[in-house]
Parts: C-alpha cells; sequence; structure tokens
C-alpha cells in the first residue's frame, strides 16, 4: 500500500479541473485520485496544505478532501517542533520557502511520495512525482 502526500498545487488542479493550453492538469489530478480509491492507498495531509487550500477556497476545503476522506483514505499528520526547525533549516539552504521545506519534510517523515509539479522539489530527498506519472 503506497502512501502520499499531494502538494497544494495538485488539490487546486482536481478541484477547479485547471489545464495549462496544453495539458489537463484538473484530469490528471483526478486520474491519480482515482488511481489512490482503486488501490486502497492513502494520502496524508498536514496543515500547511489546509492553510493553503483556506486562502483560495476558505470554505470548500472539506469538500475539495471528500474524494479520498469520504472513503477514509485521507490522514491528518501533525507538524512537530523538530520537523519545523528542519522545515527552516532546508528553507534556508535551498532557498525555498518555508512551507514548501516543510512539504518536503512531511514526506520524507512519513515515507510518502511527494505528488506535485514544482521543479524546486526535485532536487530534494524526498521521492517526487507528478500524477500523471503515478
Amino acid at each position: 500500500m503506497a502512501k502520499y502526500y499531494v502538494d497544494t498545487c495538485i488539490w487546486i488542479d482536481y478541484w477547479l479541473n485547471r489545464n495549462d493550453n496544453l495539458r489537463p492538469l484538473g484530469e490528471f489530478a483526478l486520474r491519480f485520485f482515482n488511481k489512490v480509491l482503486a488501490a486502497d492507498d492513502s494520502v496524508i495531509y498536514c496543515d500547511v496544505i489546509v492553510l493553503e487550500l483556506s486562502k483560495y477556497f476558505p470554505d470548500h476545503v472539506n469538500d475539495i478532501f471528500a474524494i479520498l476522506s469520504d472513503k477514509g483514505l485521507l490522514e491528518y499528520v501533525e507538524i512537530d517542533y523538530p520537523s519545523k526547525m528542519s522545515a527552516k533549516r532546508l528553507s534556508f539552504e535551498k532557498k525555498i520557502p518555508f512551507g514548501d521545506a516543510l512539504n518536503i519534510i512531511v514526506a520524507l517523515k512519513y515515507d510518502a511520495i511527494l505528488v506535485t509539479r514544482d521543479k524546486h522539489y526535485l532536487d530534494s530527498e524526498a521521492k517526487v512525482f507528478k500524477p500523471e506519472d503515478l
């Protein structure tokens, strides 16, 4: 059973059914979530994802998560102090936003595959994939 940590951009692709004029990003996200459902895999999330989604969709975070939470495949994980400190250090070293560094740390801590489109994750120690590559 695989475990995934899904970056905010993928949740937004799914919710808005976005495309980038070349690719159907929303369709790729939906296919990924359907793969998780079919395989009975799980997706973890933390406060960073909730806060970022709340900025754009304050009244719809639970609706966005429903595709997985209704089936019991979405798991909330706490961010502990050592993880925050590791993310702060990584953010400084890699010159990336703190939230992105925290995403890397959480994915590593829980041995989850980080699902994202952001290229700056590629040089991290985390296992990183685009949804259409899974």
